[in-house]
């Protein structure tokens, strides 16, 4: 087998977020079959692209039977808010499609997808317990594991009270208002709301992230999303064969010595 092929260009290395010239690399690289670690990951990214698709797929559901009043009141009120709007006479994506994945370690998690119909708040919303069973039913569980397991940390901000003792899960917050908290630990995080993006770290005041909260839960709420350093970049295209989704093109971006090193894997 041969060995992967390899190109590399020089800029500053980034800190959280997959730079505009990685996401060059990733997608203008001609690909050669590659060896470790490409292959390593192939079995675990393979099938995300079908995933992807099926979770679009029920988010149209849910949308669905929130508009048909087949959700309780409240459920349905909550989550309208942050579903697409139903399309009439929906044809489903035919792809190509891409998904865009950070490598820290070990652990492997979506970034972003060009499939139609998913955001940020549908991620969020995959991990709500009150649409557990729908999930469940309309992904079946072991779809719905494994895109839990390659989920952003991804949260809906909501004026909601908690019951007494309750916090959000994942950040031990009493209510959004207590977000300062986390500043200082080290964490960075971005807030999405009325199409403003904000980004909270160490570096930004403590006052700044209650401003920030208070502001996204006055505009009817928004998304709060976890950002991480990040080891590598995956790249992934999927294409439909013979009716079957297929990873068509797998790509992984890694910094040594300040140089990007972009390998390739034509499946």
């Amino acid at each position: 087998m041969p060995h992967p092929k390899s190109i590399s260009t020089d800029f500053t290395p980034f800190e959280f977020d997959c730079p505009t010239e990685v996401r060059a690399l990733l997608i203008g690289l001609v690909t050669a079959r590659g060896e470790d670690p490409l292959n390593a990951r192939r079995d675990q990214i393979a099938p995300l692209g079908h995933q992807l698709r099926q979770f679009a797929a029920a988010i149209r559901h849910l949308r669905q039977r929130a508009d048909r009043g087949r959700l309780p009141p409240a459920l349905a009120t909550f989550v309208s808010r942050f579903l697409p709007d139903a399309a009439p006479g929906h044809v489903p994506d035919s792809g190509p499609w891409t998904a865009l994945l950070r490598e820290t370690g070990s652990d492997l998690r979506v970034q972003t997808t060009s499939v139609k119909g998913l955001a940020s708040a549908s991620w969020a919303l995959l991990r709500l317990p009150a649409l557990r069973r729908f999930w469940e039913v309309d992904l079946r569980r072991a779809h719905l594991r494994r895109l839990v397991a390659l989920s952003p940390d991804v949260w809906v901000m909501d004026a909601t009270r908690l019951p007494p003792g309750a916090v959000i899960a994942g950040l031990g917050l009493p209510s959004w208002e207590a977000i300062p908290r986390l500043h200082g630990d080290g964490r960075a995080f971005e807030i999405v709301a009325g199409g403003e993006k904000t980004r909270l770290d160490d570096e930004t005041d403590a006052s700044a992230w209650e401003r920030s909260a208070s502001e996204a839960l006055a505009a009817g709420g928004g998304t709060l999303r976890e950002v991480h350093r990040a080891d590598a970049w995956w790249w992934g295209e999927w294409e439909v064969r013979d009716q079957r989704v297929e990873l068509a093109r797998l790509r992984r971006a890694t910094l040594e010595a300040g140089t990007w090193k972009v390998v390739g894997l034509d499946p």
